[in-house]
């Protein structure tokens, strides 16, 4: 054995006697030291509250057209099912059959009493003109021409009720007949929401169309459970396995009515909607999702691994390199992450695990991958061989 192999030998039993002596001696003045494994930082962040469900994508809207029988006979569809449409696209529309048919018998009917109008305005300028006459004889104060005259007065004034009446009914037709020539503005049914044509009744029964929206939310359903903790506003994550980041969006409704009837031995299921902010990414309606419901935020918290925690204390690593264990007031918890609102600041080296350490030094392990050359050539070899004598030292 050379030398070298003597030395080195020498030096590992130097230091294991040296060590031996410093944790054996009772009265040493060298405290032990506490050995800190695991450590960690107080930071300053928004922390989180979430619950994972599921959804489905759904048109934000679905719009019905109806049919009425008292608009007149149907005519023809004006789409086809997974039309586009938009709001004022023409969908189906009426036969003009009736609406024709009543046009037509209005129009005569005003004819026919226009006809008697005209019959009765000539009879009634008749007797006009023969009371005129009665009224200029020279005798017209004789008992006859008196009766004659009131007779003419009676028969003009029946002539002038009669013909109140007609105009009356005149006017009356003209405003039936206007009415059906304005029938003709609606025998075209058009849509009132912009999207696609989902489904087309056939067989005339209601509803006749079913319109799906262009815009789309997205659907899921709750425990009765579960229910109670969501509220209309928490924000939502939407995202698919194939997505590169998430969708915003917030919860805009919870339904207060069961989806199905409850029963006994099932429970009982409630749905919601999210609604979704501008997206850059295309989604397709009935692609399913996964949901991340933040149900409780709090921002700038500061913050450690509820693991560091020992009831209400924390291991604080001090800059004189000793271990301080300090009391503090804790917030929330969420999802093991403790909040902090008093005690600790940020930035403050936290041990974990350090049981027992107050008011003792600590010592930390080597961290191989940061020892190099590089590194050692920057502390210098005066702080070097400081810290090589603490390490021999410090147990």
């Amino acid at each position: 054995m050379n030398w070298k192999k003597w030395t080195i030998t020498l030096l590992i039993c130097l230091f294991v006697a040296i060590n031996l002596f410093l944790i054996l001696k009772k009265d040493t003045k060298i405290a032990r030291s506490s050995y800190i494994k695991e450590w960690t930082t107080v930071v300053k962040q928004d922390i989180t509250q979430t619950k994972n469900s599921q959804g489905v994508v759904a048109p934000a809207e679905i719009g019905f057209s109806y049919y009425d029988n008292a608009n007149g006979p149907f005519k023809q569809f004006m789409v086809k099912e997974g039309d586009q449409v938009d709001i004022g696209t023409p969908l189906f529309e009426y036969s003009p059959d009736n609406i024709d048919q009543a046009i037509s018998l209005i129009e005569a009917e005003i004819t026919k009493l226009e006809n008697d109008l005209d019959g009765l305005e000539t009879n009634i300028d008749n007797l006009e003109d023969l009371h005129s006459s009665l009224l200029a004889e020279e005798d017209n104060e004789e008992k006859h021409l008196l009766n004659a005259i009131s007779s003419v007065e009676a028969q003009i004034f029946e002539k002038e009720s009669q013909k109140a009446k007609l105009e009356a009914e005149i006017e009356k037709n003209e405003e039936l007949l206007s009415s059906n020539e304005t029938m003709f503005d609606t025998l075209t049914v058009s849509s009132n929401i912009s999207g696609v044509v989902k489904e087309i009744n056939h067989a005339l029964q209601n509803p006749l169309i079913t319109i799906a929206s262009n815009e789309i939310h997205v659907e899921g359903i709750a425990g009765e459970n579960e229910v109670l903790k969501i509220a209309e506003g928490m924000k939502v994550r939407v995202y698919t396995e194939s997505m590169r980041k998430p969708i915003e969006g917030m919860i805009s409704t919870i339904s207060s009515l069961p989806l199905e009837k409850p029963t006994v031995k099932t429970e009982t299921e409630y749905g919601f909607t999210v609604q979704l902010a501008e997206m850059e990414t295309q989604i397709l309606q009935g692609t399913h999702v996964n949901l991340t419901i933040v149900t409780q935020e709090i921002e700038d918290a500061l913050t450690v691994p509820s693991r560091a925690l020992h009831k209400s204390s924390l291991y604080v690593l001090r800059d004189n390199g000793e271990v301080e264990k300090q009391d503090v007031q804790l917030g929330n918890l969420l999802n093991n992450t403790q909040e902090i609102t008093s005690g600790v600041e940020e930035g403050n080296i936290i041990a974990i695990a350090a049981k027992r350490a107050n008011n003792k030094a600590y010592f930390t392990p080597v961290k191989i991958q940061k020892l190099n050359k590089s590194a050692l050539s920057k502390m210098g070899k005066k702080e070097s061989a400081k810290y090589v004598a603490k390490g021999i030292l410090s147990r």
